[in-house]
C-alpha cells in the first residue's frame, strides 16, 4: 500500500515493516455521515484515514442536537489511537463527513504484533506519542486563547 509511508504514525518504518503493518489492518469504506465510533463506547480499534474526511465531536450538554466539533481528520492521519494506551471508553465520537476509506486496526492485533516485533512497536508508539503531543499543545494553545478572550 503506497499510502502507509505518508502516515506519520508509521514514520521510521522500512518497507518490510510497513508490509507487516498493512497485513494487520483491514481496509474499509465508510459512507458519508456515518459514525465510525461513538463517545463512551469501548476503544477496540484505531484508524488511519486513507481518503475522505472525518470529524471528531463530543456531545453538547447544553444543545443536545448540536455536537461540539473538536477536530477534523485529514487523509493519512490517525484517529482513535488512545485505545493503544488504555482501556478507557472513547472520549469522543468519530463521524465521516464524506465517503471515506480507512485502514482499521484491532487494538489486540496491533499490540500482539508489537510484542512479537518490538522494534515496530517502539517506532510506532514513539511516533504516536509525538502526534499526541502536537495535538495536546494545539489544544492547550486554543484553550489559553479562549480563556484570554473570555474575560
Amino acid at each position: 500500500m503506497q499510502e502507509l509511508p505518508k502516515v506519520k504514525m508509521f514514520a521510521g518504518l522500512n518497507d518490510e515493516d510497513l508490509s507487516t503493518i498493512q497485513w494487520v489492518g483491514e481496509e474499509r469504506t465508510i459512507e458519508a455521515d456515518a459514525v465510525v465510533f461513538a463517545e463512551n463506547s469501548p476503544g477496540e480499534y484505531f484508524y488511519v484515514l486513507l481518503e475522505g474526511l472525518v470529524e471528531i465531536i463530543v456531545a453538547n450538554p447544553v444543545k443536545k442536537d448540536d455536537p461540539i466539533s473538536l477536530a477534523k481528520i485529514m487523509h493519512h492521519e490517525v484517529f482513535g489511537e488512545f485505545c493503544l494506551f488504555d482501556d478507557s471508553p472513547r472520549s469522543a465520537t468519530a463521524r465521516t463527513i464524506s465517503k471515506s476509506r480507512v485502514l482499521e486496526f484491532c487494538r489486540e492485533d496491533i499490540l500482539s504484533l508489537f510484542e512479537q516485533k518490538s522494534r515496530i512497536g517502539v517506532v510506532v508508539m514513539k511516533s504516536t506519542g509525538s502526534i499526541l503531543c502536537v495535538r495536546l499543545r494545539s489544544t492547550d494553545m486554543g484553550l489559553r486563547n479562549s480563556l484570554l478572550w473570555s474575560g
